[in-house]
């Protein structure tokens, strides 16, 4: 995978720019042209911030038009209750609008957008929770991915979204524990035997939501509470010794309480699938849907070597395939 060294004029700059944010301006291209390949790309790559959403529907019951409701209260009457809500979730969208509309010219807001269609959580829980879920998002873009898949496994909003807050050792629930492995981490592979897919089996997923037991989250729509908070209660949590399939060298996660999953987390980021999977799906993001022999060989494999070299920082991926 070599350095671009090619033309470096309008039409290629314009294409840098179009795949890396949501619209940039003519002024903006040119400025790309005049400044280079590489200062451009290491100027995208320069994470940017943005306000939290603000109070603006007449329905908010709790903060005055103009502040933020991000780690407010809910109102004690039902009613008020749900027209708070729905008035946070439109201020919610029009935020998200706004960021991608008024952007500085950078990848933050493509890569919000990468992720969250990678974890797809949907805007259901609460406004506050979505809210803080999308700002995980976007403090770790650029990231660190291990530590983000770690984040995100005990987020308030994922735990309800796919029902981690109900898995317990009484009634384990798989919901999650097959994603993480499916679409959140190694990918499904192509079935081979019964309940194998070639980088995990039915097993993993069952000791996986053994591992997961345990989390609950509570503060949803409080009246006293600023914000959903996730937390661990070990009389709910599996705690014995759960042993993975030959995918994972047959590894026994031993049990370790509130550090369970993140040790799970570890041995399964230890295959080197994990990366093929990730910058499998970056390139059909940013360059196109078609992977060949070619490219898997040319670039999908030297991608996921820098994913592992740099122990999954995403910033050097993304630095290697831009330019």
């Amino acid at each position: 995978m070599q350095v671009y060294t090619g033309p470096w004029t309008k039409a290629e700059a314009a294409h840098l720019l179009r795949r890396t944010t949501f619209g940039a301006s003519n002024q903006q291209i040119l400025t790309a042209v005049s400044n280079g390949m590489n200062a451009t790309v290491n100027s995208i790559l320069q994470m940017s911030t943005v306000d939290q959403p603000l109070a603006y529907d007449s329905g908010e019951a709790v903060v005055p038009q103009g502040t933020t409701w991000v780690n407010a209260v809910y109102p004690t009457s039902l009613t008020l209750v749900n027209q708070t809500e729905s008035a946070r979730f439109k201020s919610l969208g029009a935020w998200i609008a706004k960021n991608m509309n008024q952007e500085q010219l950078c990848i933050a807001e493509k890569m919000v957008f990468f992720w969250q269609n990678h974890f797809g959580v949907t805007a259901t829980a609460e406004s506050r929770a979505m809210y803080h879920f999308l700002d995980l998002l976007r403090q770790n873009a650029l990231g660190n991915f291990k530590q983000l898949m770690k984040d995100v496994t005990i987020d308030p909003a994922m735990l309800l979204f796919l029902n981690g807050a109900t898995n317990n050792v009484y009634s384990p629930n798989e919901n999650y524990a097959r994603e993480l492995l499916e679409l959140f981490s190694i990918g499904k592979g192509n079935q081979i035997a019964t309940g194998d897919y070639s980088t995990y089996t039915e097993a993993d997923v069952a000791a996986g939501a053994k591992i997961l037991t345990g989390f609950t989250v509570s503060g949803i729509k409080s009246s006293t509470a600023t914000q959903a908070t996730a937390s661990f209660n070990s009389l709910l949590h599996d705690n014995t010794s759960k042993t993975l399939s030959y995918h994972f060298n047959n590894q026994v996660i031993t049990g370790a309480g509130a550090n369970e999953y993140a040790n799970y987390i570890d041995v399964i980021f230890s295959q080197p699938h994990v990366a093929q999977f990730i910058c499998s799906k970056l390139y059909r993001y940013f360059v196109n849907y078609d992977i060949t022999p070619t490219i898997q060989t040319d670039v999908i494999d030297v991608l996921a070597l820098t994913f592992i070299s740099n122990n999954y920082e995403i910033l050097p991926v993304l630095q290697q395939l831009l330019t």
